[in-house]
């Protein structure tokens, strides 16, 4: 088992992902928002994400490595490839206009020669005009970045973000701001070099204003375009953004997008004079009804084929392709097998300009029609942008999460997740007592008006019906209603639910009715006593696990309050409380008015008197609008008692938190990390952990003082969620952009082991502890589990027609590759049947955090017994194991030789495909598998199968059903016909 490390639970590829057109079943792999790409030199592939940082493939899109995990920033915004020198251009902070639009750490550059190295070498650039200093580093978000030919010297570089426009003529080391018509400081959106009649010109398209141009005696100077613009006007007031492009092969073609302020679209524009007479072009028709155009703040492409200028596309939700300059379109996204929906990054291919690059909120994409048909090419990308998550009460091989545009998704104990409930997941829950019942949200409300914020699955997430009845349509005027807002399951109750707005609802029957909190005085209690906001609505709930009357609400403008329930009607089942407000003057000390991001309670013992609620501050950074960062001198860490009513009530806990050190700066100091999620050891009420915008600290000490949990494992990433499994002392993490992380709080008894490879008996088992002989299956209504349910072994039995089946996935993504772990997953599992060709399968995991080397597997087989136990194994065994020879007179048999595999990635499972025979016996038959590596290699002496599966992680059996061939049925079935008809014949003859 691996040390107290962080590791990756996944995924690395969520099955079934949302599409643009509607999913269907064995639908694409999905990751998470990718925000701009580049190609690099050959076959080599550069994307930038959202929250996850940068990734590199070398081989087109069939395997990914993250190379920024411990960069200041995991944000990406713009990247551009300097081929000549190397050199990969790195601007940080996301440059669209949305909630979880994070902000930046600076400018940085990769020597693409080291992608290979353990440590590519990644240089940060420190040295901006005065007066921008280290924090205002964290105020830049990257639109794009620019690279201008400067005849033998280094290119030119010029660095577009919502602060200005930065330009260096020595590779980084010198910068100078420009200014627009005198201005230095404008939110620039897209620039382009173009020639109008031979003379070279930079167009730029600023955010709410203008189109600028370079000045011909000054570079540093751009004035506006107000002449000679043609159907463009000069100042466009329905302008908010301006997105350019330049025809490659004919750079006095421009086109130009022009979103609106209420992020719908004016139209395209087209120049053939390098900016001057602008001619409006058409624009695309959508062809749904529930696709209409628009998110112009958020998402745009404007791209030209780099040899037919006429040849346009143009990105939005969709992805669309003009070939008459944009006089009409064709819909790219919206028949199958189409792609996701959200597009940021369009790149061709230079030596084939029929293979293009896409981008968007389901990661990255491969054309090699010329965006006719988009194939995923996702598989191993663990960039997934996550909102929360939730733990099943019994095991801890099933937990739900919501994700950023990604909907709802299942971790089932695989890394590759399922897709259960669509639109953006945000809140999850499992009922504690009934966990049947499943809850996930959406947005408050859609775009029809109707409630949405929360609805239910009756059958373990194969279904989901809203159920929102009582909740009131009216307490938010249109427009200011939070995206979403925050429930929570009561860990005590059955079938209670509570839910925040601006008041506090509960159901007592899982959403079929909600009342709202009220008042001794008979008023409904509101977070607010103005107009309901999301400025004003609650943003997180949690119990008193000492006493379930307790709710303790946060809200977005900082204010913590306790909500103690006094009664609750036997017969309506409306709740009357006591409302208490923590104070916000008069304290010793007390936390700004920014919002709480969670709450946590303390277990204490039995009769203590009330527990103090710990609170902190974060994700104000996660949104656009009005996000610029600022340090909180206090700390965002916070503890209240409000049993006390003195001035001490409010302690502040976060000076203490390490700052978070990289070598070329700046370190990130407790003022500026953000804290989002906090969740308290439920055996030690002094153990806590928080979860910030860099990395996850502990406190053994009530949270006087604190430590890194992080050491180099894992990746500085935003975590929002953190979750405490009570059972098997689990700490889970969510991560905005770099998926879930994963690490056992308790100390690990020797051996501790870098790789940690392991085979699932079942759907319960995720290889960590011994699995139980029988168990509920979590993931039905109902059904029972057997340690012989071994689902990383699959049985693939050559049909009479049509031979075996098509792997659903390839590790090479050709039709006749090698299958890979998301095919795996897709296979279903046949019976074996007498003397007829057979694949089994094997999937091996490996939990990390180090790759595992010299991966050895095996698969032997045998008949089950008449009792339904299975024969023990040869005393001689695992002296034989792997290579050796069985007994032929012995009841165990190797399916076939062993096979090795040189290296398995932690989060990729590694399938094996063994091919047998089956046997003739007149039983069922047990597969039994077994793996070994060099980091963690199997010790084994024991011979009763059933306790050799069910407590040694490096083994599993799958009992699978032996029927007689369909040759020979259909062989019975002709000679059974041919006796009929000899005996009608004679009978005929004999009339």
């Amino acid at each position: 088992m691996s040390s107290n490390k962080w590791t990756l639970l996944g995924p690395t590829g969520v099955l079934d992902g949302q599409m643009h057109l509607p999913s269907t079943p064995d639908g694409p792999t999905i990751a998470g928002r990718v925000t701009c790409l580049v190609r690099g030199s050959g076959t080599s592939t550069f994307i930038g994400t959202a929250g996850g940082g940068v990734w590199h493939s070398p081989d087109d899109g069939v395997t990914w490595r993250s190379l920024t995990d411990f960069l200041p920033c995991a944000s990406i915004g713009a990247l551009a490839f300097d081929a000549a020198n190397n050199r990969l251009w790195i601007g940080s902070g996301e440059g669209n206009r949305a909630g979880r639009a994070m902000f930046g750490q600076g400018l940085f550059t990769l020597d693409t020669t080291t992608v290979g190295n353990a440590s590519p070498t990644i240089a940060r650039m420190v040295n901006l005009p005065a007066p921008r200093g280290a924090d205002d580093f964290r105020r830049l978000r990257s639109a794009q970045i620019l690279l201008e030919p400067n005849a033998a010297n280094p290119p030119i570089v010029w660095w577009g973000t919502n602060e200005g426009l930065f330009r260096s003529t020595d590779s980084g080391a010198n910068w100078a701001q420009v200014t627009f018509n005198g201005a230095a400081r404008d939110d620039v959106a897209s620039m382009v070099l173009c020639t109008s009649t031979g003379t070279a010109r930079m167009l730029v398209g600023l955010w709410d204003q203008r189109l600028y141009i370079r000045q011909a005696a000054d570079p540093t100077q751009f004035d506006a375009l107000t002449t000679d613009l043609g159907a463009l006007a000069a100042t466009p007031t329905i302008g908010q953004r301006i997105v350019l492009a330049v025809a490659p092969s004919n750079s006095e073609r421009v086109y130009l997008a022009l979103g609106k302020s209420d992020n719908t679209w004016d139209g395209i524009y087209s120049s053939n004079a390098g900016g001057k007479g602008w001619t409006k072009v058409g624009f695309p028709t959508p062809t749904s009804p529930q696709r209409p155009l628009g998110q112009s703040h958020y998402n745009i492409i404007l791209t030209v084929h780099p040899t037919t200028p006429n040849t346009l596309y143009f990105g939005e939700t969709g992805i669309w392709r003009s070939i008459d300059g944009g006089t009409t379109w064709t819909d790219l996204a919206s028949t199958a097998p189409g792609t996701h929906s959200d597009q940021h990054a369009l790149v061709f291919e230079a030596a084939n300009p029929s293979r293009c690059w896409l981008g968007n909120d389901g990661g990255i994409w491969l054309s090699t029609d010329g965006g006719t048909t988009w194939a995923s090419r996702n598989r191993g990308l663990s960039t997934l942008q996550y909102y929360a998550l939730v733990h099943h009460p019994n095991v801890d091989s099933v937990l739900l999460a919501g994700a950023q545009d990604n909907g709802t998704q299942r971790f089932a104990g695989h890394p590759a997740w399922h897709l259960i409930g669509g639109g953006d997941g945000f809140y999850c829950g499992i009922d504690p007592l009934t966990p049947r019942f499943w809850y996930s949200s959406y947005v408050y409300r859609d775009g029809a008006g109707n409630i949405r914020a929360i609805q239910r699955s009756d059958a373990a997430g194969a279904s989901w019906v809203p159920k929102t009845g009582g909740i009131d349509p009216t307490e938010y005027a249109a427009g200011v209603e939070p995206f979403y807002v925050p429930f929570i399951c009561d860990p005590t109750a059955d079938s209670v639910v509570w839910l925040g707005t601006t008041r506090l609802w509960r159901t007592r029957d899982r959403g079929e009715g909600w009342l709202a909190v009220r008042k001794g005085d008979g008023t409904l209690f509101s977070t607010t006593t103005g107009a309901p906001s999301s400025g004003n609505s609650i943003t997180c709930i949690t119990v008193d696990p000492n006493d379930a009357n307790n709710i303790y609400v946060g809200t977005a403008d900082g204010q913590l309050i306790r909500v103690h329930i006094d009664s609750i009607n036997a017969t309506t089942g409306q709740p009357t409380a006591t409302i208490t407000v923590a104070r916000t003057t008069g304290a010793a000390a007390r936390p700004d008015a920014i919002e709480f991001t969670d709450l946590a309670v303390p277990k204490l013992a039995a009769g203590a008197p009330l527990a103090p609620v710990y609170a902190v501050q974060g994700s104000s950074y996660l949104t656009f609008r009005g996000s610029e960062p600022s340090a909180v001198a206090s700390g965002r860490v916070w503890k209240h008692d409000f049993a006390s009513g003195a001035a001490t009530d409010w302690t502040a806990l976060g000076t203490t938190i390490p700052a978070v050190t990289f070598p070329s700066g700046p370190d990130l100091p407790f003022q500026w990390n953000f804290v989002n999620a906090i969740a308290i050891d439920p055996t030690n009420a002094q153990r806590i952990f928080i979860g910030c915008h860099m990395g996850v600290f502990e406190s053994t000490n009530g949270g006087t003082a604190w430590t890194a949990t992080h050491n180099s494992d894992l990746p500085f990433a935003p975590v929002v969620d953190l979750q405490f499994h009570p059972t098997h002392r689990l700490l889970r993490g969510a991560t905005m952009g770099r998926s879930v992380w994963e690490r056992l709080v308790d100390a690990v008894a020797p051996p501790d082991t870098q790789a940690d490879i392991y085979i699932r008996d079942n759907v319960i088992d995720i290889g960590r502890f011994d699995t139980p002989v029988s168990g509920a299956d979590p993931l039905a209504a109902s059904g029972t589990l057997a340690w012989f349910d071994a689902v990383d072994i699959k049985v693939d039995t050559e049909a009479f027609i049509g031979g075996f089946e098509t792997a659903p996935g390839t590790i090479d993504y050709t039709p006749g590759g090698a299958l890979d772990y998301v095919g795996f997953q897709r296979l279903g599992s046949d019976a074996l049947q007498r003397d007829v060709e057979t694949r089994v399968h094997l999937q091996v995991l490996n939990r990390g955090p180090a790759a595992a080397s010299n991966v050895k597997a095996r698969v032997y087989w045998t008949d089950r017994q008449p009792d339904g136990n299975f024969t023990a194994l040869p005393a001689d065994f695992w002296t034989l194991f792997p290579d050796g020879a069985l007994p032929e007179a012995g009841a165990w048999h190797p399916v076939a030789a062993s096979q090795t595999k040189a290296s398995a990635l932690p989060g990729e499972p590694h399938v094996f495909t063994f091919t047998f025979s089956a046997p003739t016996g007149l039983h069922d038959v047990g597969l039994f598998a077994v793996v070994t590596c060099d980091e963690d290699s199997i010790s084994e002496t024991r011979t009763d199968v059933q306790l050799v599966a069910t407590t040694n992680k490096r083994t599993a059996l799958r009992r699978a059903d032996l029927n007689a061939s369909t040759g020979s049925i259909v062989l019975g079935v002709l000679v059974a016909i041919g006796a009929a008809a000899l005996i009608v014949g004679a009978i005929a003859a004999t009339a």
